[in-house]
């Protein structure tokens, strides 16, 4: 969570999350010694789901619009909600708003592609401009294959 330089927004947060779906789904083998087979159903589909928070003391805070400034993203539905405002010890009104905005990605990107991450609402230029580059994404991170030294279902070798 990144800190406002606006003295009236306390916090402000942005979570962007992409589901990716390949269009795959596992054929059954007849038996049990043989794999299931992948096949594919569908075309792939992508979701684009932006989950927000806004805090703001003395008045509601600038939160983000449902409506997307990209032709690729539609949006399908979503959620907006708040809390009572409440006071500090000043007797400043605290205002909190929350919200989460589903989009249909028309020409799905994959989860190979560059990921852009938003903006905050006080920061200069575009949120295209917060893109983390596809690079940064690597193999071998969450670790080793599963199955490595183990065989069918899990059992150990």
């Amino acid at each position: 969570m990144r800190e406002s330089p606006l003295p009236s927004t306390t916090r402000y947060t942005l979570v962007r999350s992409q589901v990716y779906d390949e269009g795959l789904r596992p054929l059954g083998a007849c038996d049990d010694s043989s794999p299931a087979q992948m096949v594919r159903v569908q075309a792939p589909t992508e979701t684009m789901t932006i989950t927000w928070t806004a805090t703001r003391e003395g008045a509601a805070p600038i939160c983000p619009s449902h409506v997307s400034t990209d032709p690729n993203y539609v949006f399908i539905g979503g959620s907006r909600g708040n809390v009572a405002p409440g006071a500090t010890e000043n007797g400043r009104q605290v205002w909190s708003l929350n919200g989460c905005y589903v989009y249909q990605v028309l020409s799905p990107l994959g989860l190979g592609a560059n990921f852009p991450s938003g903006k905050m609402p006080w920061e200069p230029g575009s949120a295209s401009d917060n893109t983390i580059p596809a690079s940064y994404f690597q193999q071998g991170i969450i670790g080793p294959d599963p199955r490595a030294g183990h065989g069918h279902h899990g059992s150990t070798s």
